[in-house]
């Protein structure tokens, strides 16, 4: 019994923490997303470089992790 409610411990822990983790990333991929809509909305209508940049170092990240 005793080994039971440790492994239950154990895997709520790791849910909390994953859940955790899953707000960080929802807020990066918001944030992420207005500072798109805002470069979309510009004046030249352009994606700006930095943008850019940012989203081909995520790809190639999720490439390199097999994601």
């Amino acid at each position: 019994m005793h080994g039971k409610e440790s492994a239950l411990r154990k895997l709520e822990a790791e849910n909390e923490s994953l859940a955790f983790r899953n707000g960080q990333l929802l807020k990066r991929v918001e944030a992420l997303q207005a500072e798109i809509d805002r470069a979309q909305q510009s004046p030249s209508g352009k994606v700006s470089f930095l943008i850019r940049e940012r989203f081909c170092y995520c790809d190639l990240r999720l490439t390199s992790t097999g994601m």
